[in-house]
């Protein structure tokens, strides 16, 4: 296994492990995909066997207070406050296997980072150095997720 930057070939495979990962609902389309991969050098895929088995897409964002809306393609951000991660999926056949550390371990673990919980994955995320920030942004509702928490880091314990 290694991991490499994200290209626009590997979308049909971190396509895939979306539909595994996610509910229709939190499922984004091959454009938002797209416009992420090619406006942030801080997207990654891990290969096995020529085969994308995960990928971490992550970017620059503006704004600490809110997250990006879901669902929305990213545009070019001028102001660099964090680096947002967008999102990070391993294949159904390859968790619990430590891989999301090893994608995680591609970014600066020095950086302020903020991201959206979903899926009940708030406890994966406080390993992580990452605490809940309440944001008063109506922007969570678009994550169509029943809990979806904001939460921010300082620096990234990996």
């Amino acid at each position: 296994m290694y991991v490499i930057k994200a290209t626009l070939d590997h979308l049909p495979d971190m396509l895939h492990i979306q539909k595994q990962c996610y509910a229709v609902e939190l499922q984004e389309s091959d454009e938002v995909f797209e416009s992420i991969i090619k406006e942030s050098d801080l997207c990654y895929v891990m290969v096995e066997k020529n085969y994308c088995i995960g990928y971490l897409l992550a970017h620059y964002w503006d704004d600490l207070e809110s997250p990006p809306m879901l669902h929305a393609n990213l545009e070019n951000i001028t102001e660099k406050k964090c680096i947002f991660i967008h999102d990070l999926a391993i294949h159904t056949s390859f968790q619990k296997q430590g891989l999301a550390d090893t994608l995680l371990s591609k970014l600066d673990k020095n950086n302020v980072y903020s991201l959206v919980s979903v899926n009940n994955s708030e406890k994966f995320w406080n390993k992580y150095g990452f605490s809940i920030k309440t944001s008063n942004s109506n922007i969570l509702n678009t994550y169509c997720d029943k809990d979806p928490k904001y939460m921010i880091a300082n620096k990234l314990n990996k």
